[in-house]
């Protein structure tokens, strides 16, 4: 029902062989609905009326669940159980303090000491965004809240108020947006105080004090709440004129000065907040890695200072030309041209800015940009440590220390910028709540395509929100129905029911977590990250899940069948394949001198091999997949458009020794890998996949600018130096971006001969979490 019409519903249940093997229950679409709709709900929403002013003549209505009967449902669900806390602990790795879960941090800490013994603390996550539900009509909006990013709330009305004088409207939206979240959170109050009797997850029935926790939304939407004025910190009361000072900005949340227009406050006196309690409003907005971060001081600050410095021209050239990566995208037109920004526009630049901009704009900016980039990388971290934590403070304070220098070049004139200032809240924010990755308006503006827009267009557009809620209630109630077969079915078989989290982000797209505004215009350029075929992508599920920590995985059958070492010379830029061979073939069988390769030799090749990586402490719990693609150019025939070669680097060991005792880079060399494959039976003594690679040399300091490690191609007697290596020794992928310098980019360069330039390479550490935190949390080199 989720993504078929009405139409197609009905056609489907009239095939033929629907009705003879399936054998529904229901013979159209309306009995359907009938059966759906007399499923057991839950939680029911209502109707409820948002109230009258005196001089208010719009009527307006809030349609609404019960808050704790939400929380209620989601304590009580099973599919939650061995992920649910009922108490306040200490996390710790090797002894090592860890911030990642919200029951570890000190606000749960804190809220446990005010409550009775044996209370059970219930946090509520809000989170809302203001969403447009018509393409076409720009009038119909609404507010949904979401508690803990799984349950719809309700949705406020976001009305016009035209009954109002234009000077008093934006005050009396104020009120209505205020007065509609306390008709919405009334059940909290007394919940909050006296707690409430729950049967919880694992059986038991304990007593429960839902607090509000953490409110997710984005910057405007939090000076809303706060009721104070847009220039202004919600969660302190630094002078609007003082963000840039970063010692001005630190240890003023807990003034208290009742001065209204001076601090910048909203004329609101009746805030939804206000009643419930335990709550501190300006504490609970988590900081917004999407808004403030990759929209925010990224793309609109960053991005538009240092496009000044370098020059618009040149800056996309640097993106046109820019070395492959299976996990990158390449944006082949540069990005003046880009027309709809989201955040993964700018997660996909943020990867390779450093290294387009190094040696180019002065290193005082360069180091700014590293600083912020490390800074952001640091702020989505699953789990920090002092550690961590310190060094994501030094990047915050290296960033401070060389911003000036934006001044200093006339591009900007101050930094008194509210959302470059709420970097200084982050690290706060994660002693008290956690890790941020759970409070990022990323996942929740998600969730509102369901909620708010595919309700939506599930409607007639009159009346749309009673049919969107609905629609909405429809869905959930067969998903519940669906998760109590799959329980019913596992308690048949003897096994335990619970819930497998298991990510694959880079086997799907290149990266679906994205925006409300992506819903509807994916983009085409991602190709470069996608898996072919359904088999691989569950082969790799299965090796995901496996016990295994270190492995590869090959597609079912080779991508080329029966290449001749003319066309592997040719083709895929090997040009000393059958010497590389020679040579492997004396090295690992050295009494083996009767085998000889010869130019009729056939070789079966695959076009790419998946990597599983180990879990990180810092950026996952989850093994990773990670992906090494070695393809040459296929040309334009036919409707099939013409797809560029993508031959990846990767790190590969060579000295197992010093790479088992030091870690990092040590023992590690970067190589271009030009053709994966594996020997035809008359030379084959084993059933190795081999990889022919064309080393770069062993990696030096890190560069004063970039702070990426460097390298150069290793060459014997004016050649490339390449190799035969048993992919078993193939760590990881990596990304080694050109040095471009300060002279514009030459025009010959482009994306599939860029690595064949006799250059300087920087070590992107920022391609993906688990290079970074490989590079920089290891120290690299050592």
């Amino acid at each position: 029902m989720k993504r078929t019409t009405q139409t197609g519903v009905d056609e489907f249940l009239k095939l033929n062989i629907t009705r003879a093997r399936m054998k529904p229950s229901f013979l159209n679409r309306k009995a359907l609905i009938r059966k759906v709709d007399a499923l057991p709900v839950e939680v029911q929403g209502d109707c409820l009326g948002a109230g009258k002013h005196s001089t208010m003549t719009e009527e307006v209505e809030v349609w609404a669940q019960d808050p704790v009967d939400c929380i209620k449902e989601l304590i009580g669900n099973t599919t939650f159980q061995e992920h649910m806390s009922y108490a306040p602990v200490h996390l710790t790795r090797n002894g090592v303090r860890k911030y990642s879960e919200m029951c570890s941090e000190e606000w749960w800490w804190d809220m446990q000491k005010r409550l009775p013994a044996g209370a059970v603390v219930a946090p509520v996550i809000l989170a809302s965004d203001k969403m447009q539900l018509s393409v076409f009509g720009g009038d119909k909006t609404a507010w949904p809240p979401s508690a803990h990013a799984t349950t719809l709330l309700g949705y406020i009305p976001v009305a016009k108020l035209e009954c109002f004088e234009e000077k008093t409207r934006s005050a009396a939206q104020y009120h209505l947006f205020h007065h509609c979240m306390s008709i919405l959170l009334k059940g909290m109050e007394k919940a909050g105080r006296e707690g409430v009797q729950t049967l919880c997850a694992d059986g038991h029935i304990c007593t429960i004090f839902p607090v509000l926790a953490a409110y997710v939304t984005d910057y405007p939407e939090q000076c809303l709440i706060a009721c104070c004025k847009e220039n202004r910190c919600p969660r302190c009361v630094v002078d609007p004129k003082a963000h840039a000072n970063v010692l001005c900005s630190m240890g003023q949340n807990d003034e208290d000065d009742p001065r209204v227009e001076s601090e910048g406050l909203r004329p609101v006196y009746s805030p939804f907040w206000a009643d419930l309690p335990h709550t501190d409003i300006f504490a609970c907005f988590s900081p917004d890695i999407l808004h403030q971060l990759h929209k925010g001081v990224f793309k609109d600050h960053f991005l538009a200072w240092c496009t000044a410095l370098l020059g618009k021209k040149e800056l996309d050239r640097r993106f046109q030309v820019m070395s492959g990566h299976a996990h990158l995208r390449h944006f082949k037109d540069g990005i003046s041209g880009v027309s709809q920004w989201t955040g993964k526009e700018q997660k996909e630049m943020e990867k390779i800015f450093v290294g387009l901009m190094a040696g180019a704009i002065g290193k005082r900016a360069v180091r700014a940009a590293r600083a912020f980039i490390d800074f952001v990388y640091y702020a989505q971290y699953q789990s920090h440590t002092e550690h961590s934590l310190a060094r994501m403070k030094r990047a915050f304070k290296d960033m401070h220390e060389n911003k000036d220098v934006f001044v200093e070049a006339n591009v900007r004139k101050h930094f008194n910028i509210p959302k470059f200032h709420a970097l200084v809240h982050y690290v706060d924010a994660i002693r008290s709540l956690g890790s941020l990755d759970g409070f990022n308006t990323e996942a929740s503006e998600r969730l509102h395509i369901d909620y708010a827009k595919k309700a939506y267009r599930a409607t007639n557009r009159r009346d749309y929100v009673v049919q969107m809620t609905t629609w909405l209630q429809r869905q959930e109630v067969i998903v519940r129905q669906n998760a109590y077969l799959h329980w019913v079915e596992e308690m048949k078989n003897g096994r335990q029911s619970h819930m497998q989290i298991t990510e694959i982000d880079d086997i799907e797209d290149w990266d679906k977590n994205g925006d409300e505004e992506d819903d509807d215009n994916e983009d085409n350029e991602n190709g470069d990250a996608q898996s072919g075929a359904e088999e691989e992508y569950c082969a790799l599920r299965q090796l995901v899940n496996s016990n295994v920590t270190c492995a590869y995985q090959l597609t079912k059958q080779p991508t080329f069948l029966r290449v001749s070492m003319e066309d592997i010379s040719s083709h895929f830029g090997a040009r000393d394949f059958a010497r590389a061979l020679e040579l492997y073939l004396i090295k690992s069988y050295p009494g083996g001198t009767s085998i000889r390769v010869n130019q009729h030799d056939r070789f079966d090749i695959y076009g790419s091999i998946c990597l599983l990586l180990p879990a990180s402490a810092h950026v996952s719990n989850e093994k990773h997949i990670d992906k090494v693609r070695a393809t040459p150019a296929m040309p334009h025939q036919g409707h099939r458009k013409h797809v560029p070669a993508h031959f990846d680097t990767a790190l590969i060991i060579r000295d197992c020794e010093a790479y088992s005792k030091h870690g990092g880079l040590s023992g590690l060399q970067a190589a271009q890998v030009r053709v994966i494959f594996r020997m035809p039976q008359h030379l084959a003594r084993t059933n190795d996949v081999l990889a022919y690679v064309q080393w770069f040399r062993p990696f030096r300091a890190k560069h004063a600018e970039s702070g990426y490690y460097v390298t150069e191609h290793s060459t014997r007697n004016n050649r490339r130096h390449s190799a035969i290596v048993n992919v078993d020794s193939i760590l990881r992928s990596c990304h080694l971006i050109p040095e471009f310098g300060g002279d514009p980019v030459n025009p010959t360069w482009t994306p599939s001969d860029v690595l064949d330039k006799p250059i300087t390479y920087h070590l992107n550490s920022h391609i993906d979490f688990f290079m970074f935190e490989f590079c920089e949390g290891t120290e690299g080199l050592r």
